[in-house]
């Protein structure tokens, strides 16, 4: 069977997001040349303008963001701080903003977009005391937001929304489960011990044994820059990679940790330049697979007609595999980077799990 649907979200967007393109990056990366190589801005330099000279403006804008392209930053500081400058310099008070009383001017509307797309086979077989149940997805999820406007959620550029169109957050390529449930062929009226005695096959017979099992392949996640280097100061930007990003990425354990990234794939992320967004993309990267297996034991014994106990032996996370969160990714932290912190919690995803139970019918 196939499926697939679209569906459209609200989205939230900052209509009054500095347009840092053109002139402004122009003169903020002549500003960069000062810093680093003593290079003079032209003369037409409109931060130069503002401010009267090129250590004027580094001072005012800060040399920290300037040097690391938080082009995003140092608009952000121009046009709120420093504002009452522009008259003087011949710049308008529409230079950077489309309403420049106004922070932001947050618009809301349905321009989400989710698309899913999926083949789902499943199969189920009852053979006498054996009884199963399979079913596998090949799916795809592309969207440009995951979740349905709930408090603003800032795409990466309010102006060009196609740049956060990817895999969405819930994407799982492949998803396998399985249910199986056995009635151990031990007691009266089965193919082994059918004339054991009474008290025997209340001890040894009626058994059913069970299991759940889940594999799935990791849900994408983005390696962001941490920097604001486009117009957006509400949404850091994401981080270059230079390698296969489709190969990138296997759980390894080391003397210091679990990480997910070799060093060579390590030295592939890099910063995006003032004015880029990062060429490795929103949810570029997939995390590692999951897998999963529960098991039961269960046992009824009959009392009277009307009464029984019924025991059960179950077991969560039976072979104890740990399934790992996503790593961490921040690459201003290059020892921690890909290296992971948690796994995924709760009965039946942490550690192993075992309990027991004896329930009374009457």
């Amino acid at each position: 069977m196939s499926a697939r649907g679209g569906v459209h979200l609200f989205m939230d967007r900052d209509i009054n997001q500095p347009r840092i393109y053109g002139d402004f990056l122009n003169s903020f990366q002549e500003l960069q040349g000062f810093i680093s190589k003593g290079t003079a801005p032209s003369a037409s330099n409109t931060l130069v303008r503002i401010f009267g000279t090129p250590a004027k403006a580094v001072s005012a804008l800060g040399s920290a963001n300037i040097v690391q392209g938080n082009v995003a930053t140092v608009a952000n500081t121009l046009d709120r701080s420093n504002f009452s400058k522009y008259t003087a310099a011949g710049v308008s008070p529409f230079y950077l903003r489309n309403f420049p009383q106004f922070n932001q001017v947050i618009y809301g509307s349905n321009d989400g977009r989710n698309y899913y797309d999926s083949l789902q086979v499943s199969l189920r077989r009852n053979t006498g005391s054996l009884h199963t149940a399979l079913n596998y997805t090949f799916g795809k999820s592309i969207d440009n937001i995951s979740v349905d406007g709930n408090g603003y959620t800032s795409p990466i550029d309010s102006y060009n929304l196609r740049l956060n169109r990817a895999l969405g957050d819930f994407d799982h390529r492949h998803s396998f489960n399985a249910t199986v449930s056995y009635t151990l062929p031990f007691g009266k009226g089965k193919r082994f011990g059918g004339d054991m005695p009474g008290w025997l096959n209340t001890l040894v017979g009626g058994w059913d044994v069970g299991s759940l099992v889940i594999v799935q392949d990791g849900v994408p996640f983005t390696v962001g820059s941490t920097r604001f280097t486009n117009g957006n100061t509400s949404a850091a930007t994401f981080s270059n990679y230079s390698g296969d990003r489709a190969k990138a990425g296997s759980v390894r354990k080391q003397g210091n940790g679990v990480f997910y990234f070799t060093p060579a794939e390590i030295a592939n992320f890099s910063f995006p330049a003032a004015g880029e967004i990062g060429n490795s993309g929103r949810n570029a990267f997939r995390g590692p697979t999951y897998f999963n297996v529960d098991s039961s034991l269960v046992k009824r014994f009959a009392i009277t007609e009307k009464q029984a106990l019924t025991f059960r032996a179950e077991a969560y996370n039976t072979f104890n595999h740990v399934n790992f969160t996503t790593p961490s990714v921040s690459l201003t932290s290059p020892t921690t980077f890909g290296k992971f912190s948690s796994d995924v919690g709760g009965q039946g995803v942490g550690s192993r799990n075992l309990q027991l139970a004896l329930r009374y019918d009457f």
